[in-house]
């Protein structure tokens, strides 16, 4: 069981070039491989079950959203979470292989960063040991589920204490929205994956 705070926006469609460029500016986007998670159709927007990698994942929400603003166009809501990761090989390659029923399989394709302030830039690739333990990772991901296309651009913070989580992730928006590149991230688009796939089952307008 482990701690995590973040925040994250969806939206429809696909990323702009301009945004990927303003992402791109921190010299440190990296390409992850593409993967397919799979999702138990959620019941309720704090609570997610998924299959990633062989691995079987819970999240739970603690307590509710905080209602955050970092500028004019830039509002959300930063969520406190607890994971659990459990090994489940055979139930992930029954899961991933067969397609039962009910499942709900999510492409994605993720570019990350980290930031951390005590680096020279502040911007650090996001590999194993490059992010400290006071930093968050950026997260901009392509995902497509149930034939539609949407984008995500997201902040994590693993890990940290949550009062230390709810410094750094304003922090590290403070440095990417100071540009004029930097696009619109209204408050009506920032929840969770769970609350993006309650909407996409049952077709319910969430923008």
């Amino acid at each position: 069981m482990f701690p995590t705070t973040e925040i994250r926006w969806f939206f429809p469609g696909s990323w702009s070039a301009q945004l990927f460029a303003w992402l791109n500016d921190t010299g440190h986007l990296f390409p992850e491989p593409v993967r397919t998670d799979w999702y138990l159709p959620p019941t309720d927007p704090a609570l997610g079950v998924k299959v990633r990698q062989g691995r079987v994942e819970a999240k739970r929400r603690a307590g509710t959203p905080m209602p955050v603003v970092f500028g004019p166009k830039t509002a959300g809501q930063i969520e406190k979470w607890v994971k659990w990761s459990f090994s489940g090989a055979d139930t992930a390659a029954e899961i991933t292989v067969d397609s039962p029923p009910g499942w709900t399989a999510v492409e994605k394709r993720r570019f990350t960063c980290g930031f951390d302030p005590a680096a020279r830039d502040s911007f650090v690739p996001a590999t194993v040991g490059a992010i400290g333990s006071a930093a968050c990772r950026i997260e901009l991901t392509a995902v497509r589920a149930k034939g539609q296309q949407w984008w995500t651009f997201g902040l994590e913070a693993d890990g940290l204490q949550p009062d230390r989580a709810e410094l750094i992730i304003p922090a590290a928006l403070a440095a990417l929205c100071h540009h004029d590149a930097a696009p619109s991230l209204p408050a009506r688009s920032s929840f969770g994956y769970a609350r993006w796939l309650l909407a996409l089952a049952d077709s319910s307008p969430i923008l």
